[in-house]
């Protein structure tokens, strides 16, 4: 860890510290004011006399660090930036109910205000991984691969309180046979569950289960079995709608997407017909958005990563993000469609790509991709769960940074903790930086500056405004 103290123009004393590969701002009070991550660790920081940070290194890429991040649906950066102490794997987020979150990041939940703080009096801990979070008036319902909540014996689902986080001692369905739990929604005191496990209690139930959400007690009558794991479970007054990778469920064939009766579970004349897997559904009034790995469906043919669809499994073809990259998660609000994935790729493919750093916007109508919003919001790493919140999209995963810039070997942040615009771009390393004024020196294994722009064998002196050459 390296730490440097300069002074910011309105004289606060800073620290700035590079930790791992990123670079924290630190004000007096000991709080971060401002966070830049990097997809490589950089090697060095250096300290001019107006507290701006020059840094060098082998990174390609730079931006705002972020475990969690929260974009407004017409693409301003908002202040929110929790930081978790576990993995920053982000698996789920829901409403608390009121202004907050709840967030499952690998093995804790937290609890966060709108401003992302989070709350020290709820305190959630598991032995692995929690997938799922669904929420009444008393208490928050929790499932996973987990096999111990808050140190005590829990098989894949537990009962907390939503404001304490403590376990309830009294409620234990008891998942002791299978994996995991991915997926679960509440509908009054019915706890509908999905994911990869075979009995619940001492009763035999295949990836999927119905629980009386007050007393823990399996539904003897709600048997979908479906043949193999469910991804995504959601629900409206048709029904309870099924994705993952099952070929049947509820007494029929179905191939990857299903919807069954939420008595009995038996399989309506809701019938898509995936190819491949499906990750996620969103359900907006009679049209559903459905998104996974399914290379084509039954209704479409064609469609790979992304359909729009009526509750009657009617395909809307004019709706075509036209993703080059599989889709991991779905989300909406009035104004737009919110696409996650877990690898870069482009949106609007058949007719002006828009890169795609794994969370993209595009239209409710057409699927056309918003470019200024999708360049504001990506990330580098995977992206798990968007949800959204009025005007707000949170979103989380792996993610390490937000707004990201193209920055080779070199970058600058000013005294309140933002990434400026200097850019020298060698076209190699950067091994010694020396600040003389307005002058910037560079030396280091490169032959050119400014991306090719200008001939400088291993040695350059360049502007310390945007970085580029001084002749």
């Amino acid at each position: 860890m390296s730490v440097k103290t300069p002074v910011t123009d309105n004289g606060i004393k800073t620290k700035v510290v590079l930790l791992g590969n990123k670079i924290l701002i630190i004000g007096e009070d000991g709080m971060t004011i401002s966070e830049i991550a990097f997809n490589q660790i950089p090697e060095e920081l250096i300290l001019d006399s107006s507290g701006n940070c020059y840094v060098r290194g082998p990174f390609t890429t730079a931006g705002i660090g972020r475990q969690l991040a929260s974009v407004t649906n017409t693409g301003t950066l908002n202040d929110f930036s929790p930081t978790f102490s576990s993995s920053s794997n982000v698996l789920d987020i829901i409403s608390d109910g009121g202004t907050g979150y709840y967030v499952a990041s690998f093995n804790e939940i937290y609890h966060l205000d709108s401003n992302g703080i989070i709350d020290l009096n709820f305190n959630a801990n598991f032995s692995t991984y929690v997938y799922a979070m669904a929420l009444d008036a008393t208490y928050l319902y929790v499932g996973g691969q987990f096999t111990t909540a808050n140190g005590t014996s829990r098989n894949r689902i537990a009962r907390i309180d939503k404001n304490t986080g403590v376990l309830d001692l009294t409620w234990d369905p008891n998942i002791n046979s299978g994996s995991r739990v991915e997926s679960m929604v509440l509908e009054g005191t019915d706890l509908y569950i999905a994911g990869s496990f075979s009995q619940v209690s001492t009763t035999a139930r295949t990836n999927a289960a119905k629980i009386d959400s007050s007393t823990g007690t399996l539904d003897g009558s709600w048997i979908p079995n479906p043949n193999n794991t469910t991804k995504v479970i959601k629900s409206d007054i048709n029904g309870i709608y099924f994705g993952g990778e099952f070929t049947s469920i509820g007494g029929s064939s179905r191939n990857r997407i299903a919807r069954v009766d939420k008595v009995n579970g038996t399989a309506d004349s809701f019938n898509p017909g995936a190819t491949g897997t499906v990750n996620d559904i969103a359900i907006d009034g009679t049209n559903l958005y459905v998104v996974g790995n399914f290379g084509g469906m039954t209704i479409a043919p064609g469609v790979a990563y992304a359909i729009k669809m009526d509750t009657s499994a009617v395909p809307d073809l004019t709706w075509d993000p036209d993703s080059s990259r599989i889709i991991t998660t779905v989300a909406f609000d009035s104004v737009g469609v919110y696409l996650g994935s877990t690898i870069s790729g482009t949106l609007n493919g058949n007719t002006t790509p828009v890169t795609f750093n794994n969370i993209g916007k595009v239209n409710k109508t057409d699927g056309t991709a918003d470019a200024s919003w999708t360049s504001l919001a990506g990330t580098l790493n995977d992206v798990n769960i968007i949800f959204v919140n009025g005007n707000n999209i949170i979103y989380g995963g792996n993610i390490i940074m937000v707004n990201i810039k193209q920055r080779e070997w070199g970058a600058k942040i000013d005294s309140n903790g933002d990434l400026t615009n200097w850019d020298p771009r060698p076209s190699g390393s950067i091994d010694s930086l020396v600040i003389n004024g307005s002058d910037v020196y560079l030396a280091g294994d490169f032959e050119t500056i400014n991306d090719g722009a200008s001939v400088a064998y291993k040695f350059a002196i360049v502007n310390n405004t945007d970085g580029t050459i001084n002749t």
